[in-house]
């Protein structure tokens, strides 16, 4: 990190306090909280993006930074900080041992498709015999990105309400870009991990349409938030990639060859339901009746699919 840009995120923060901004009455902690939070989106921006280090030649990139220094000086966004970019343990953390009772879905089409995941996950769930039924919601638009559900939804506020204990983000990489992406996922979680609920990311596939990006570039892409983050992907995207492989003549995709056949959507919740419950979807009775149905070969096949694809990083 350069001295420089050191320099002028400390003068933002200056100018942010004086307008009564992010500071409290211990005004140096408050300038050392907002600046390091500050400092770690730059890092991260220098780290998985295209801003080199030069301000002049990058006021998009910085443009970022002080959107992200205004959300968390606002409150939008926890001050504290560590060295992943994530809220501090002053923040609520989840505890990844709970079984979830209540999950949000964010995202677009890819979730809604043939009557929604939620909708299938729940019936995925009550097909195992438990006490307690699994209850999940959705918010989505069509076409839309995470910059797009962050903006232009009321997702934010759904997940600050402190109703779910899992929010699955899904992003359309091919419908946006890489640092988007990054970016937008990184304020999601923030309010997630700040409501006490734990994220996943579902990483969706490539398409026809708009092949500007492959199935292995979107998966690095969701790889390396995901690590940074420190959170689990349900790697859709992937799973049906080893089905086709296995099976070609068993079709993931819909008639339009983007959005998901009635099997790609059952794959999508049994890898969905492997990373939720951290346990194998083989066995489970649940079957879909949109769109044809899916019999019981194949729905053995893609619930023993999902789970090779969750052991196979």
């Amino acid at each position: 990190m350069t001295t420089g840009l050191t320099v002028i995120l400390r003068g933002l923060t200056l100018v942010f306090c004086v307008a009564g901004w992010g500071c409290n009455s211990n005004t140096e902690s408050s300038h050392s909280s907002l600046i390091d939070a500050a400092l770690l989106d730059v890092e991260f921006i220098v780290d998985e993006g295209p801003f080199d280090g030069d301000v002049e030649s990058n006021p998009l990139d910085l443009s970022m930074v002080i959107d992200a220094m205004v959300q968390r000086a606002d409150g939008s966004l926890p001050l504290e900080v560590n060295d992943m970019g994530t809220a501090s343990e002053d923040a609520q953390v989840s505890d990844t041992s709970v079984t979830p009772a209540r999950v949000l879905f964010v995202g677009n089409s890819f979730t809604f498709w043939h009557d929604g995941l939620p909708r299938h996950l729940e019936g995925m769930r009550s097909s195992a015999n438990v006490d307690s039924p699994l209850m999940a919601e959705q918010v989505v638009r069509g076409g839309a990105s995470l910059e797009v559900m962050w903006t232009q939804s009321d997702a934010p506020e759904r997940i600050a309400s402190g109703e779910y204990d899992v929010v699955v983000l899904q992003e359309d990489l091919p419908e946006t870009n890489v640092e988007s992406f990054y970016r937008h996922a990184r304020l999601f979680h923030d309010r997630i991990q700040a409501s006490g609920a734990r994220t996943v990311l579902y990483m969706t596939w490539d398409y026809e349409r708009l092949n500007w990006i492959s199935m292995a570039e979107i998966a690095e892409a969701y790889w390396t938030i995901a690590e940074r983050l420190d959170v689990p992907v349900a790697p859709a995207g992937l799973a049906w990639k080893r089905a086709q492989r296995a099976r070609p003549e068993l079709d993931m995709y819909d008639r339009d060859r983007e959005h998901p056949s009635i099997h790609g959507v059952f794959l999508t919740t049994s890898v969905l339901y492997a990373v939720l419950f951290n346990e194998s979807p083989e066995g489970l009775s649940y079957r879909p009746m949109q769109a044809g149905g899916v019999n019981d070969a194949d729905a053995a096949f893609l619930q023993r699919i999902a789970w090779e694809e969750i052991n196979a990083r």
